[in-house]
């Protein structure tokens, strides 16, 4: 869901410093504008909300050039041309402001010079030395930051890397934009799946080889179309850099390129907040989303400028499969947890971990532990599974249908069945709709001759889709046939998927809790009359 309150002109700061960072450091009125609406995920009617009444100016574009206007007004941003901004070299060396303490200087500097402030004028700034030094050393982080947008995995962004060094700045641009302007809308949706079949449709010349080029070389792996998120953490965290007309990958860049998993990589997370998610999944896993969404969501609103609900989810579902790509986390149906692999990332670089002290070894010993006893709880529910008696099996299925949310499942006869064991039905937005369930416990695989039979068996029971759950897996064929163009859907679940049902729903293992006491400092700070440390 979009965000409906109009941000405030100093929360707007750091985007703009962000957005400028984002198009290599100079960007128009219009790019800074787009950016960051689309990065505060903005509504249509608060964008389209005009300053005044007749007024050609939006409320949001009135807001972004008091920003500017402060941001100029202690040497962290200049207009070279009127509409163009640039970062200057104080602004290149900062990633990190204070929107408050530069209100504060520059209404001081106001009062003492007795001048009004007029916002956005082409004439420069008085110097940024007329000011306090605003800006945070990057041991701080008690400041607001903005996390990457569209955030990637880091394997596409090495790629990425590698790919851009020595390219032209121009030609990347020209690229990414022409492909941002044939984006479509929902009402015509572009299909961007398959770079194979649209690169020669969509661009031409130099762009289209340079597409094609992240395409090949990558293996596969990086979408053209789909660049903007890596370009962004690379300008953010000084990866990449503009040499000239050339892009070259910095000192830093080659770090983060030569050495994945390395103390520049856990730097990284530790400011995009990558480090917390992971470490809520260590805590709470096998967690789902929303089981770790609230303390995330603490988090941004505490430490980043993201406030949305919409933003917050979609900013922890790119984090989550930012860590599943580089196997620190695993996905489980609608869970996630911990690897060993995370848990050895977490003790050995455990100082970014935003609020919370250096892991000792008993905490992370019992993580292992706990890990440990899961996926022996996990093994014997599945070798469990294959032992059952086969009608108490299609029971266990019928239960868990209700568990997940199906009603008036029912079990169909032991004999003649017709290949279906379960009826049910599902409500699908407004539709209540029936569905036959067939179920199979063996470790073989299942063909596409049993689905055929199952989908033919539809009309029998008046049904429009159906499921066939089996403890093995599945032929290429049959998960090739599921979904056919034209033909009845059939949901297929493999074994893992049925174990990873079962535990979600907690059907076969019970969950239990381990309370313990860690000492906390932060309440006896604030009784002491102190401020308590943001760390």
């Amino acid at each position: 869901m979009a965000a409906t309150e109009f941000p405030t002109y100093d929360r707007l700061m750091q985007p703009t410093m962000d957005a400028l960072r984002a198009h290599g450091g100079q960007a128009s009125n219009q790019q800074i504008y787009d950016w960051v609406a689309a990065y505060l995920n903005l509504a249509p009617e608060v964008m389209a909300q005009p300053h005044k009444s007749g007024s050609s100016l939006s409320e949001v574009e009135y807001r972004l050039m008091w920003s500017r206007t402060y941001l100029r007004k202690v040497g962290l941003i200049d207009s070279p041309m009127r509409g163009v901004w640039t970062l200057t070299p104080l602004g290149f060396a900062t990633h990190r402001i204070r929107a408050g303490d530069i209100v504060k200087a520059v209404k001081k500097h106001m009062q003492m010079d007795k001048t009004p402030v007029s916002y956005d004028s082409d004439e420069h700034s008085a110097s940024a030395d007329a000011y306090p030094s605003q800006i945070e050393n990057d041991g701080d982080v008690a400041s607001s930051i903005s996390p990457t947008p569209n955030f990637p995995h880091y394997s596409e962004a090495r790629h990425f890397l590698r790919i851009l060094d020595g390219v032209s700045y121009a030609l990347y641009r020209e690229m990414s934009n022409a492909l941002y302007e044939q984006r479509g809308n929902p009402q015509e949706q572009v299909d961007w799946t398959n770079p194979d079949g649209w690169i020669s449709l969509r661009l031409t010349g130099d762009a289209a080889k340079l597409a094609t080029k992240f395409w090949l070389e990558s293996g596969h792996r990086v979408n053209p179309r789909y660049t903007r998120g890596i370009w962004y953490l690379a300008m953010r965290h000084a990866l990449l850099e503009r040499r000239g007309e050339q892009l070259a990958v910095t000192s830093t860049g080659w770090e983060f390129v030569e050495q994945p998993l390395g103390s520049l990589e856990a730097r990284i997370d530790h400011i995009e907040g990558v480090m917390v998610v992971l470490r809520l999944v260590a805590d709470r896993g096998p967690a789902r989303r929303s089981d770790i969404f609230d303390d995330y969501a603490h988090y941004c609103r505490t430490h980043t400028t993201i406030r949305s609900d919409s933003a917050i989810k979609s900013f922890l579902y790119n984090r989550l499969v930012n860590l599943i790509d580089r196997q620190l986390i695993i996905g489980r149906g609608q869970r996630y947890e911990v690897t060993e692999k995370g848990l050895a990332y977490l003790r050995q670089f455990a100082e970014y971990i935003p609020g919370s002290h250096v892991q000792n070894d008993q905490q992370a010993d019992i993580q292992v532990l706990a890990k440990q006893l899961s996926e022996g709880a996990r093994k014997e529910l599945y070798d469990y599974l294959l032992e059952m008696n086969p009608f108490a099996f299609e029971s266990l299925i019928k239960r868990l249908m209700e568990e997940i949310g199906y009603t008036e499942v029912t079990k169909t006869s032991d004999t003649n069945d017709k290949g279906v064991d379960v009826v049910a039905h599902i409500e699908l937005g407004i539709t209540s709709v029936r569905e036959v369930i067939q179920v199979k416990r063996h470790k073989g695989a299942i063909n596409r001759v049993t689905l055929d039979q199952l989908r033919g068996s539809l009309y029998r029971f008046n049904a429009v889709r159906g499921t066939i759950i089996t403890t093995g897996h599945f032929t290429k064929g049959a998960q090739d046939a599921a979904f056919e163009r034209g033909a009845p859907p059939i949901t297929l679940i493999d074994g893992e998927k049925l174990v990873d049902l079962l535990i979600d729903k907690e059907l076969g293992v019970k969950k239990n809790t381990v309370h313990y006491y860690e000492f906390s400092s932060d309440d006896l700070v604030q009784m002491n009359g102190e401020e308590a440390p943001i760390v």
